[in-house]
């Protein structure tokens, strides 16, 4: 594995070490002549330098945040992550829904829930309350990942730091989700836990029914 955001030159008319990064949409393309050591430690501190500067990070090391409820022109509901269609129950019924994407609060993964027309008085009803669990779901997923955020961000700064003291590759150790970190990140939110994974509604209710 090689150094994040680190480019390797060595052909006959370019030799040496290019930082990439990207600030405020912009490409940031500093370079360092030569293969040196010397060459690759200036390369690294300025990688470092940019990125503790602008707040920023190498890719797939933080989390993205969720925007919703929002408008779209692609989904057949209107609302992105939404979507009106018919599903096929277990016993072989046709069933008009709101499928609603949303994430697993407790795991930060992918999940589903879907929101069948016929329990609501009119599918407008049913659509308000797929569009409001989703803005629930959407709003405690991003409070969990600004968390996760920041402890994954200074960790991947110490981890930077160490790259150019030693000159080998350590930040490859936090890309990629980490579940264990998540989870510890989510039970600071909800020590208690929730009774729906998806609706952090629930937790207000568990907390009632306690007292």
């Amino acid at each position: 594995m090689w150094f994040c955001n680190i480019s390797k030159h060595d052909s006959d008319k370019i030799k040496g070490y290019q930082v990439r990064a990207t600030v405020g949409g912009k490409e940031v393309q500093p370079f360092f002549g030569g293969l040196s050591n010397e060459s690759l430690k200036a390369a690294l501190k300025e990688r470092n330098k940019i990125w503790k500067k602008n707040g920023i990070i190498a890719r797939n090391v933080l989390m993205s945040p969720l925007k919703g409820p929002v408008k779209s022109k692609e989904s057949s509901s209107g609302w992105h992550g939404i979507y009106d269609k018919t599903e096929v129950e277990r016993s072989g019924t046709a069933c008009d829904v709101y499928a609603v994407h949303l994430r697993n609060l407790a795991t930060g993964k992918p999940t589903n829930r879907a929101f069948r027309k016929h329990l609501y008085k009119t599918p407008e009803a049913a659509l308000r309350e797929a569009k409001s669990l989703r803005k629930r779901n959407i709003d405690a997923f991003n409070k969990i990942v600004e968390d996760y955020n920041d402890t994954v961000y200074k960790d991947a700064v110490k981890l930077a730091d160490k790259e150019v003291r030693q000159l080998k590759p350590f930040l490859n150790d936090v890309i990629g989700f980490d579940q264990r970190r998540w989870g510890r990140v989510f039970k600071k939110h909800f020590p208690s836990g929730l009774q729906s994974n998806i609706d952090p509604k629930t937790a207000k209710v568990a907390k009632k029914a306690g007292k």
